[in-house]
């Protein structure tokens, strides 16, 4: 997969969301319909490209949060730059131009959420699953109206799916969630709209708060085992791509010796449940990015997500595990489940299998990771 451009960004979006192909350059001819945009760089090409009038993008971008502290620095500093119209004098900032002729929505059949709006977009981390999110901005009253997902990466368009078929499975259920509503999806092209969910991100500690909303997603009358579950694990740990690479047969023994008869209640899997996916609003937490959703999954391991997530990427000096183990919050929710303490640690070694058997392709960094953790228990 090729790392794109900006330009070739913005011609995707506006070719799949506005049906119209536009001219992109990199200086402005100051015509009455030219647009301007900035472009942010990431790792591997952009990682946002922005209006260049502030209040069209600023209260999305406030709502993003990178990992590192060091990265929040700089971040604070592209946004304090970006709000007094500085930003094109930031390190690796540039401008770009463009035109279009006419206005149309072939794909997008929630229409009105996108007029009179500009986009405000995030390139995702490229991948097999990258995928651009467009928040669109009134053009009066600066406010996001609603999120646009574009695939790029070939399997991007099965988790937007993914996603959009969760969240109206979820406000079908109607379990009290705070989480975005669907408003549209093109399944053909992988499209999906759905509403701007208000509130500040969540920082980083677990709380009651959490274990709430955890225990609105069990399926109650439902029962699942590791055994059940681990079928898929199985087939991709015979799969010729993973059985060559190392720690295979560790992690293949490791998966036999689990107790996997135990029945347990099944519940909802958010998939990526971490502080940058969750909102507070008006005291409630509300759960973004349902993308790796699993609607019988198996308890725990979206906790144990959020714990070895931020000791991965935040803080290394962290032993997750031990905090799970001796988490009330966690002791908690695995009461009110009639899970015996004992069996914690055998749902955190079948969370870092998965997770070895996920990212060993995808994320190697990470499959290591959960290797060195599954040795040290």
């Amino acid at each position: 997969m090729n790392v794109l451009s900006a330009s070739c960004i913005l011609r995707k979006v506006y070719r799949v969301i506005h049906n119209t192909n536009i001219s992109v350059y990199s200086h402005s001819d100051k015509s009455s319909n030219e647009e301007r945009f900035y472009i942010i760089p990431g790792t591997n090409g952009p990682r946002w490209i922005i209006p260049c009038e502030a209040r069209a993008g600023f209260k999305v971008l406030i709502c993003w949060r990178p990992y590192s502290i060091l990265s929040r620095v700089k971040w604070w500093i592209i946004l304090g730059m970006y709000w007094v119209g500085a930003l094109r004098y930031a390190p690796g900032v540039r401008r770009v131009y463009f035109k279009r002729e006419c206005y149309e929505y072939g794909s997008c059949s929630w229409e009105e959420a996108i007029k009179n709006c500009q986009p405000v977009i995030y390139v995702g981390t490229y991948g097999e699953f990258q995928k651009f999110v467009i928040t669109y901005v009134d053009n009066i009253t600066a406010l996001p109206t609603c999120v646009v997902k574009v695939p790029y990466g070939h399997l991007a368009k099965q988790s937007i799916v993914n996603e959009a078929n969760t969240l109206e499975q979820l406000s079908v259920e109607d379990r009290g969630l705070n989480i975005p509503k669907l408003y549209s999806l093109n399944e053909d092209r992988g499209v999906s709209v759905q509403s701007v969910v208000e509130g500040g991100l969540s920082n980083e500690e677990f709380t009651e708060k959490h274990v709430d909303v955890l225990l609105k997603l069990i399926n109650h009358g439902s029962t699942v085992s590791i055994n059940s579950d681990s079928a898929p694990l199985v087939e991709s740990l015979n799969a010729k791509n993973i059985s060559t690479s190392t720690g295979y047969d560790f992690i293949r023994n490791t998966l036999r010796g689990l107790d996997g008869t135990q029945l347990l209640p099944s519940t909802w899997e958010h998939g990526d449940f971490t502080p940058w996916n969750i909102k507070i609003a008006s005291d409630n937490l509300a759960l973004l990015d349902w993308e790796a959703a699993i609607k019988s999954g198996v308890p725990l391991q979206d906790i144990c997500h959020y714990f070895s997530m931020q000791e991965y990427l935040l803080d290394q000096s962290q032993d997750h595990i031990s905090e799970i183990i001796s988490s009330k919050q966690v002791n908690r929710y695995i009461s009110f489940l009639g899970i015996r303490r004992e069996y914690v640690l055998e749902l955190v070694k079948y969370y870092h299998i998965k997770n070895w058997c996920k990212n060993v392709i995808q994320d190697p960094g990470y499959a290591e990771f959960s290797l060195g953790k599954l040795k040290g228990i």
